[in-house]
């Protein structure tokens, strides 16, 4: 299975393939929905596509949310139109009764991961 590292600028997290997200420079999702038809991003011309295209590479996220921090949600939903999965498998570390760790669950369930 591989596996990718996800985590919010979070100090000792280690794997072997790591994404810190607190490093992309991307805007906030204007909710215009033009992403559904274009199959990317329309607004802005950022660091969310790309990080869009290394996720989509692995088969589980091993997910490190930072206290205080929406990093990664904001992130997710940039990227929900293309992340539809099947079969693939994330796990969601640390912040874990933050309203932004609920929320990441939420999206990626609905995305059609799962949560092991």
């Amino acid at each position: 299975m591989k596996t990718l590292t996800i985590h919010e600028g979070i100090a000792g997290i280690t794997g072997n393939e790591m994404l810190d997200v607190s490093t992309l420079q991307f805007g906030k999702c204007r909710g215009c929905l033009a992403c559904r038809f274009a199959k990317k991003c329309v607004s802005y011309n950022d660091d969310a596509q790309k990080a869009l295209d290394i996720i989509k590479d692995y088969d589980h996220l091993d997910i490190h949310l930072a206290d205080g921090q929406d990093i990664f949600e904001r992130l997710l939903y940039r990227m929900l139109y293309g992340l539809k999965s099947t079969g693939r498998t994330y796990t969601l570390y640390g912040a874990s009764l933050t309203h932004s760790a609920s929320e990441v669950a939420r999206l990626l369930n609905w995305l059609g991961y799962k949560q092991v």
